[in-house]
Order: C-alpha cells, then structure tokens, then sequence
C-alpha cells in the first residue's frame, strides 16, 4: 500500500536529496595518482610548452629522485600546484638521467613515474631527455633543486637555485620565496 506523504515531508526528502548531489568547491575530488603521468621531452619541447603557456605564469620545478632536498621539497611544490593551477601552468622536470654510457631517459621512468604518483603530482610531468649537465647548463646553475619562474609573456623572469646560499642554510622554498614572487606576477 502507498502512503502519501505530506508536503513538508516531501520537501525533506527534495531538500536530502538535492543536497547529497550538490558538492561543494571544498568537497570536489582530489587529483589521484591515476591522474598523475610522465612524458620524455627535450629541453627545446619544454621550452615549446612554456611558449604555449602564454598568459601564465609558469614554474618548472627541476628536481631528481636522488637529490634529498628536492624531494624534501616537492610535496610544497604539489602543494603550490594545487592552489594556483587555475592561473600557474607548472611542470616537474625531472633529470635524474646524467647520459652515462648504456644509460637511456627511459631507464628512469618507472622509477620516476611511481614517485610522482606517491605525491599526486598531476602537474605536467617531464622527465628530460638530455642530460643533466645540459639542463643545468641551460638554466645556468650548478645543482639541483632549482625552480624557473616565467612571467605571464613567457619571458624567463627568475632562476631559483642555492648555488650562492642566498636563502640561507636550507635554501629556497616555495612558501616564502616561490609563491610570493607568482603572486607578484599574477597582478602585474
């Protein structure tokens, strides 16, 4: 037998129901590890990406799996990512391959995939296809970590890099050096 059911119990139920299916900003999905992928890319075709950012701000994270400060600070750089992606392209360059005899770019991969998945890194991911010295060469620094701003034109704007200890005994970081500086950027 059906009942019928009262206009204020009728509402309820509308109210639960439209209420379950409405999911606030705060509540939308995390980016997953599913998400997360990696692509061998040249120095030249990061740069071609770059170039298609037109109207970002981009930060290229250069960073390896061997280095213990890059990877001390990559969750802050996912951190970042997730915050500013609506105004910031970003992208992990990765150059753990250093082009020693019988070693390829794609040696790394599994290796670089499964730690960028570790940290849901979703940004574009990229593991470079030169070797290190060249990247670092390009970049004009002696070590890694290392982040590259490019301002909203796609003109490099800053090199960051501990190479001359100017943000001190741990080096820069993005909450008080990396972030501060895009959020210049964006208003300008």
């Amino acid at each position: 037998m059906i009942r019928h059911l009262s206009a204020g119990s009728a509402f309820l139920i509308l109210l639960m129901v439209f209420s379950l299916n409405r999911i606030s900003a705060d509540e939308q999905p995390k980016s997953s590890a599913a998400d997360v992928s990696v692509q061998m890319q040249s120095w030249e075709e990061l740069q071609d990406w770059v170039a298609s950012q037109k109207g970002k701000v981009v930060v290229v994270d250069v960073w390896s799996t061997f280095c213990l400060p890059c990877v001390r600070e990559f969750p802050h750089f996912v951190e970042f990512y997730e915050n500013h992606k609506d105004h910031v392209a970003c992208a992990s360059l990765n150059i753990d391959f250093y082009g020693g005899k019988g070693q390829q770019p794609e040696d790394n991969r599994e290796k670089v995939l499964k730690f960028l998945k570790s940290r849901n890194a979703t940004m574009h991911n990229i593991i470079a296809i030169n070797p290190d010295e060249v990247v670092l060469q390009q970049i004009k620094t002696a070590a890694i970590p290392a982040a590259i701003i490019y301002d909203r034109q796609g003109k490099l704007h800053k090199v960051f890099n501990n190479d001359e200890d100017l943000y001190g005994p741990k080096g820069f970081n993005y909450e008080q050096h990396i972030t501060p500086l895009v959020e210049k950027l964006l208003k300008e």
